[in-house]
């Protein structure tokens, strides 16, 4: 299998369902990061910062033009900063609701 990189914009209008992509990357996971802290999950951040590196290393091992939905377009740098930005908005504005 080749390493792939994906060569997207921060406005790449990819996304699944919403137009931008990096949006829906952040959104996403703020959403997620929400759900398993106010869940209670102690593992959340960690468990959502390994699928983030997980999915993007699948994307670039795996073509979107074989694998469908499971393929990408390759290991995406932007999509992985969108996705800690998330974590870290969530936990952040978990922490000052929650306290």
């Amino acid at each position: 299998m080749q390493w792939r990189w994906a060569r997207d914009s921060w406005l790449s209008r990819g996304g699944l369902i919403l137009t931008y992509d990096k949006l829906e990357h952040f959104l996403t996971y703020l959403s997620l990061t929400s759900i398993g802290t106010l869940l209670q999950f102690d593992k959340t951040i960690p468990a959502l910062i390994l699928i983030g590196i997980l999915w993007e290393i699948k994307d670039a091992l795996l073509p979107y033009e074989k694998a469908g939905f499971w393929g990408g377009d390759g290991f995406s740098w932007k999509d992985l900063l969108a996705n800690f930005a998330g974590i870290a908005l969530g936990f952040i504005w978990l922490q000052g609701v929650l306290l």
